[in-house]
């Protein structure tokens, strides 16, 4: 279910903003101590938000919140990298180089079959409660790669934590949209955006120290994540407040300024059936996805190393990839009408959604082939 517009002749009524899912509170004192609602403003009242000014508790709040998610895209960014200097390493205590590949490949290949359901689920589900799932999640997978024994262990717990990471992207979003105004959204998604590029770089020297470390080894690549996102977890849990715990003031007819009103009800697509949650998420699309991203991979981690690129096995599994994605490219066609569709044809329509998509794949392509690519080149 698609969320809906409001045109310049039907903007939202007062009650139908404080309805939506705010997370900073709404409440200021004034000079003589006592609570006073914010009056919403009409110019933002299309954006969900009742001003562009916050008061100064919601600005510590917004700080305290912002830290947080920034360690979880530290951690998250510091996941994707650090495991460039210790592969090698990795490789060589497992004894199997022909799963190297696979190491850095089933966290990404995860992530991105899972991207898209992930971020629906913000739309049919509390944010705060999916964006801790999807962490912890993520710290499952750090700790089955940390304590793994062999290379099937490893290869599944990069997957879990790829998972877990596909749903807390979106998050960044959506919490820092609901949390922040309009004006402010730039600036926290750019500060995100830094903790992400920061962890990229110090990623590589980083896991190259714990893998040299007699002590430590490669392992604590992943424990190291463990205190981050622990961190970064109790701040989110507790600087986001459920709005169903809220309550408010809101002045009447005659002045008084004792009513009460309840709690924000839910959005209507968080009051489904859970069953038409689930339909929503598209799950066909899903399966065909992730299998058509599985089966590239599998082609292209056996062609010219354990296979020739004319072996049967190779050219399978990219005909099994040309079908799904055909198959995955059907659906969403198919159910764009019920708003089921993962990606909506009319996204790819936009000209900006397409340079953007082609500039972040060109851009990744080029980085993370360079840094899996560098230890193996550079080691003596």
């Amino acid at each position: 279910m698609s969320n809906p517009s409001f045109s310049e002749e039907s903007k939202p009524t007062e009650e139908q903003v404080n309805d939506e899912h705010q997370i900073v509170g709404t409440l200021e004192d004034d000079s003589k101590g006592k609570a006073k609602q914010v009056e919403p403003d009409s110019d933002n009242v299309e954006n969900g938000h009742q001003g562009q000014e916050i008061s100064e508790q919601q600005s510590e709040v917004l700080v305290v919140l912002t830290i947080g998610v920034c360690l979880v895209a530290f951690a998250v960014g510091l996941d994707n990298t650090i495991l460039a200097t210790a592969i090698p390493r990795i490789t060589a205590e497992f004894g199997s180089l022909a799963n190297a590949a696979w190491y850095r490949s089933a966290s990404f290949a995860a992530s991105a079959g899972l991207q898209l359901p992930l971020a629906k689920l913000y739309t049919y589900f509390d944010a705060k409660w999916t964006y801790l799932a999807s962490l912890a999640v993520f710290e499952l997978g750090c700790v089955m790669c940390a304590v793994a024994t062999g290379p099937s262990l490893f290869i599944a717990g990069r997957a879990v934590s790829g998972a877990g990471a596909a749903g807390l992207y979106p998050g960044v979003i959506n919490i820092l949209g609901l949390a922040a105004p309009a004006k402010l959204r730039p600036v926290l998604y750019a500060i995100v955006t830094g903790a992400v590029g920061v962890a990229s770089l110090v990623g590589p020297p980083v896991g190259g120290i714990f893998t040299d470390n007699s002590r430590l080894t490669w392992r604590w690549c992943f424990w190291v994540n463990l205190p981050i996102a622990g961190v970064a977890g109790a701040i989110v849990l507790l600087a986001l407040r459920p709005p169903r715990l809220r309550w408010w003031s809101k002045t009447d007819a005659g002045g008084s300024d004792n009513t009460t009103r309840p709690p924000p009800k839910c959005r209507a697509e968080q009051s489904l059936p859970l069953a038409q949650k689930l339909l929503m998420l598209d799950p066909l699309g899903t399966v065909m996805l992730s299998g058509g991203l599985a089966s590239l991979l599998l082609a292209l981690q056996w062609g010219g190393t354990t296979n020739y690129w004319t072996d049967k096995p190779v050219w399978g599994s990219l005909a099994a990839a040309a079908l799904l994605f055909s198959g995955f490219a059907i659906a969403q066609r198919s159910h764009h009408d019920a708003g089921a569709a993962s990606v909506p044809p009319a996204l790819l329509r936009s000209r900006t959604v397409l340079a953007s998509a082609l500039l972040a794949a060109t851009l990744s392509a080029a980085l993370l082939a360079h840094v899996f690519l560098l230890p193996f080149t550079s080691r003596p």
